[in-house]
C-alpha cells in the first residue's frame, strides 16, 4: 500500500520507491532490458507534459531513491503523475504510477547559499495578471488555396500543450495532432501545417496564452533585483548558468514584487510608445508618441512607494544580507511508495 505523496514548493524531497512481491520480498529492477544498471527510470508529467525525466541516483532493491528540489518555476501547484519503470529478471518490463500533490508556498529553496530568480516568476505573473487566458473557436489567419501552410493566431505567448487545432471542410471535422500534422511557434502564434489545407478549408484553433512571455518576466525580475542591488539590498550572481540573489526572497518579498511590477510597467509603456507610429501620405514616419501621462504618473507613484519601503527597511535595521527565517522552511521529506509486482 502506497502512502499519499505530497510536498510543498521550495522543499527538497527524496522520492523513495520499492518493488515488492505479494509476500513482501524485494524485487531487483534494472534500468535496461539487458538487466544492466540496477535502478528505475522515472518520468513525471502534468497534464500530459513531461516535467521531469531521469533515473534514480541512489539506493538498491530495498528502496530506489531520487532527490528533487521543488522549485516554484518548475513545479506549479497541482497534481503530477509519477511513472516508475524498469525490467526485472526474465527480463520482464515493470511499470507503475502514482500521483504526487504539490502545494503552493512562499518558501524558497536555497542552493549553495543563493536563491534562483526564476522561482519568483510565478508570483510576478500573478501580480501582473498574466493569465493564462483561454481562447476558443478562433479562425486562424491565412490563405487556404491548397498551397499555403503558414497560419497565425491573434494570441502570443501560447501555453505549450494547450493548442487544439481542427480543420473544417464542408461538414467534416478533422483534429490535427501537434508534431505530426503541424508545428507551432509558441512565442509568435505561427502555425505551420505539414500539408497545405485545401481550398476553402478552415482552421479553427483553441489555446491558452499569456500577456507576457517567460523571458519578458525574467527580464523584469532581473531588472528589479538589479534595482535592489544598487541599494545594497541584494547581491546578484550567476550560478550554474542561472541568475541568483544571495538574500532569501521571502525576507524582501514585497520589495521584490514592487520593483518587478515597476519593470513590467516600464516595459509595457515602452511597447505602447513603439506602437505609436504615424501614418501619412509619405508612408510610415519615425515619429513616436510619448509615454501616456497615466502610465508616467503610475510609474512615479510606484517608484516613490518602493523608495519608501526601502528607506523604512533600512531604518528598521535591515542589513544587506539578513538572516533567513528558518522557521519558514521544512526539513527534507521522504516521499516513499511501495509497488507490488508479480513474481
Amino acid at each position: 500500500m502506497s502512502q499519499q505523496l505530497a510536498v510543498n514548493q521550495g522543499q527538497t524531497a527524496t522520492l523513495s520507491v520499492a518493488f515488492r512481491t505479494a509476500t513482501g520480498d524485494a524485487v531487483t529492477v534494472y534500468q535496461e532490458a539487458g538487466l544492466s544498471n540496477e535502478g528505475i527510470n522515472i518520468t513525471i508529467k502534468r497534464g500530459g507534459l513531461v516535467v521531469f525525466s531521469g533515473v534514480n541516483d541512489g539506493g538498491s532493491s530495498d528502496a530506489y531513491t531520487l532527490q528533487l528540489v521543488f522549485h516554484h518555476s518548475v513545479w506549479g501547484e497541482g497534481t503530477y503523475q509519477v511513472t516508475c519503470s524498469g525490467f526485472k529478471a526474465g527480463p520482464t518490463a515493470v511499470e507503475q504510477s502514482i500521483d504526487i500533490s504539490v502545494y503552493r508556498s512562499y518558501v524558497f529553496a536555497e542552493v549553495g547559499g543563493v536563491y534562483r530568480i526564476a522561482d519568483l516568476l510565478p508570483f510576478l505573473a500573478d501580480a501582473v495578471g498574466n493569465g493564462p487566458f483561454n481562447v476558443e473557436g478562433e479562425v486562424a489567419y491565412g490563405i487556404t488555396d491548397g498551397l499555403n501552410s503558414r497560419f497565425t493566431v491573434m494570441g502570443k505567448n501560447i501555453v505549450p500543450g494547450s493548442v487544439n487545432l481542427v480543420t473544417i471542410e464542408g461538414g467534416a471535422r478533422d483534429t490535427l495532432i501537434e508534431g505530426n500534422d503541424y508545428t507551432i511557434n509558441y512565442d509568435g502564434g505561427v502555425i505551420t501545417t505539414d500539408m497545405p489545407p485545401s481550398i476553402g478549408e478552415q482552421l479553427i484553433v483553441g489555446y491558452q496564452h499569456t500577456v507576457y512571455s517567460k523571458d519578458e518576466l525574467m527580464q523584469a525580475m532581473v531588472r528589479a533585483c538589479s534595482t535592489l542591488q544598487q541599494r545594497d539590498i541584494v547581491t546578484m550572481s550567476v550560478t550554474s548558468g542561472e541568475p541568483t540573489i544571495d538574500t532569501d526572497p521571502a525576507d524582501i518579498f514585497n520589495m521584490l514584487m514592487q520593483a518587478a511590477q515597476i519593470s513590467v510597467l516600464e516595459m509595457q509603456a515602452q511597447r505602447d510608445a513603439r506602437r505609436g507610429l504615424d501614418f501619412s501620405d509619405r508612408g510610415l514616419s519615425v515619429r513616436r508618441q510619448h509615454i501616456a501621462d497615466s502610465e508616467r504618473n503610475l510609474l512615479k507613484d510606484m517608484k516613490q512607494q518602493l523608495d519608501g519601503a526601502i528607506a523604512q527597511a533600512v531604518m528598521d535595521g535591515f542589513s544587506s544580507q539578513p538572516p533567513s527565517d528558518r522557521t519558514r522552511e521544512w526539513p527534507e521529506v521522504i516521499l516513499s511508495t511501495v509497488f507490488e509486482v508479480a513474481v
